[in-house]
């Protein structure tokens, strides 16, 4: 088992393949337990690595999650670099991962290559975020292994401590939201145009977000759902290959 100390705290981390660094960065309510298969397949191509966050996966826990757990995660994934000997590295991101990735590139662009951000927004509607929250109180059969694969015994835990960081998003916007004009490296964002059956006005924010960074590209498709990796992976592994091959 892989560990890390950074800023204070034990992380975990899964590592596969040679190569050039490639970070797989988790999303909401995931770990890496949930990049498993993805692992193994950027790991053919890719020294690929992805990291349990701060108060997720097998990860030293966090008694608050507050809205400066954003920039503690992006340390953490610097950190992560450093740890393993590389300079920088290209970052896959899905959905908070996502973020995460931009928050990077944004703040430490000489530790990042080239980011993927796969299927999330710099704002989302005070409205959407609620339904969000209440999909997650179902607590499905589906939800329930998802969590506790990623998590462990405490996963209501850090699924309350993430939906209590959605709803700051709510009103406050992500932490990026200002800094992509600061991104200099290249970032391809992508998703799958189903989301504009729940999420309002997706289409339009991503265009808008891709204008804002100079060296940026846009991958939608018609198939699929939320995050594209997951529910659209073959021409997400496609199209993710070809960008990294072309930076």
């Amino acid at each position: 088992m892989a560990y890390l100390l950074s800023n204070g705290h034990q992380l975990y981390y899964r590592e596969k393949g040679t190569g050039e660094l490639l970070l797989i960065l988790p999303g909401n309510t995931a770990s890496s337990a949930s990049h498993i298969d993805d692992i193994d397949y950027f790991g053919e191509y890719y020294h690929t690595v992805s990291l349990d966050f701060w108060g997720t996966g097998k990860s030293d826990r966090v008694n608050n999650w507050t809205r400066n757990w954003w920039v503690e995660a992006t340390k953490d994934a610097v950190s992560l670099i450093e740890h393993l000997n590389y300079d920088k590295a290209s970052i896959i991101g899905c959905s908070g991962g996502a973020a995460i990735g931009l928050l990077m590139a944004a703040l430490y662009p000489s530790k990042v290559r080239s980011v993927i951000a796969d299927s999330e927004l710099d704002q989302y509607p005070s409205d959407l975020i609620q339904l969000c929250i209440e999909e997650r109180k179902s607590k499905s059969k589906e939800q329930l292994d998802f969590w506790k694969s990623a998590h462990g015994d405490d996963w209501e835990d850090i699924v309350q401590k993430d939906t209590n960081l959605m709803l700051d998003l709510a009103i406050n916007g992500h932490v990026f939201k200002d800094k992509l004009q600061d991104i200099t490296c290249p970032v391809l964002f992508c998703g799958s145009l189903e989301e504009e059956n729940y999420v309002p006005n997706f289409t339009e924010t991503i265009i808008k977000m891709t204008k804002q960074i100079k060296r940026a590209e846009l991958f939608l498709v018609n198939d699929g759902n939320h995050p594209l990796m997951w529910t659209c992976k073959d021409q997400f592994r496609r199209m993710t290959l070809s960008f990294l091959h072309n930076i």
